[in-house]
């Protein structure tokens, strides 16, 4: 019974279930289109390293440019960031999560700072780190190079910040 007194049937209307049909698709791939696919992601896996590479030699140009500065203008710490965030970003990805935690540290270091030449020498490590880690291939943690290396960069960071 309803409020007012009165009976009223209630119907269940079920809508049509087209996801579910469709989702029931069988998907087979023959061994040379698994192939080709497998071709394809190594390929680009070496792409990105290469450019991950081509990005970090950039870094390093770029800190150069800065050696003669007693501080960083706004400017320059926006495109240090850039890089340092553009390495991080990626790095993960393709199993180079050392290259993700470098930079991550890198970019909370640079974090609401201004960059003097004191500085500079921290940044430089951790652009060294992720050479260390690119040359080496060093994938996922790192082992005890990578333990090593972000052991280091901590107490670098640190030391510097306790120096602030």
């Amino acid at each position: 019974m309803s409020q007012n007194g009165s009976t009223a049937s209630v119907h269940f209307i079920t809508p049509p279930d087209d996801l579910k049909r469709k989702a029931k698709t069988s998907l087979s791939f023959d061994e040379n289109t698994l192939k080709k696919a497998e071709h394809a992601v190594a390929r680009f896996l070496d792409q990105h390293r290469d450019w991950c590479e081509n990005e970090l030699d950039g870094f390093k140009n770029f800190i150069e440019t800065l050696d003669d500065h007693e501080r960083l203008n706004e400017a320059e710490m926006e495109v240090l960031f850039k890089f340092a965030d553009s390495l991080r970003n990626n790095g993960g990805m393709f199993g180079y999560d050392l290259l993700t935690e470098i930079g991550k540290s890198l970019c909370w270091y640079l974090a609401d700072r201004n960059v003097d030449s004191a500085a500079m020498l921290v940044i430089r490590l951790h652009i060294d780190g992720m050479g260390v880690v690119l040359s080496n291939d060093l994938k996922g943690e790192g082992g005890l190079i990578g333990k090593s290396l972000m052991d280091d960069l901590r107490a670098v960071v640190t030391a510097a910040q306790q120096e602030v």
